[in-house]
């Protein structure tokens, strides 16, 4: 079966929660988990994405003192590191959206897997908490999600 192309939907020839993101052809991918008896984790792929920004943070420990003559020095190796997520897109309606609702709701921490294909794709998997959650809509337009997922733990890149 066909997938619609998104600029059928924005042009309201089709209902937003039909609308089906196919991993093959995505340029970003973000599975969210999902436990299922008897106890097992599957990932259900986030549908919908249009705009992706990943930023890793690294907060320096500023160890300059008055032996330095006043150039600073950071301590190499030392404070906290941290991923931040941010996925805005056409608002799908499915078990993942479901899932990260609950996530959002309940400030739950949970795996997530983050691909970037490409040349040098890349995958960020670790413990997330979704830090915002946001669902918006417009007269005669398709209706839009924002969501920011903050780092919890270590994120392995591979």
């Amino acid at each position: 079966r066909r997938r619609p192309h998104l600029p059928q939907i924005l042009r309201g020839r089709l209902p937003p929660h039909r609308v089906l993101a196919s991993p093959a052809r995505a340029s970003l991918l973000l599975c969210a988990p999902r436990v299922e008896p008897p106890r097992e984790v599957r990932r259900l792929a986030v549908g919908g994405a249009r705009e992706m920004t990943l930023t890793i943070n690294n907060e320096p420990v500023d160890i300059t003192n008055s032996d330095d003559a006043g150039v600073r020095k950071l301590l190499e190796g030392a404070g906290v590191n941290s991923i931040s997520i941010k996925l805005q897109g056409v608002y799908v309606e499915d078990a993942a959206a479901a899932a990260i609702r609950t996530d959002a709701s309940t400030n739950a921490h949970r795996s997530y897997q983050f691909v970037v294909p490409g040349s040098s794709a890349k995958t960020y998997e670790g413990s997330f908490m979704v830090a915002s959650y946001e669902e918006a809509g417009s007269y005669n337009g398709a209706a839009t999600y924002n969501l920011t997922l903050e780092s919890a733990g270590v994120v392995t890149i591979s």
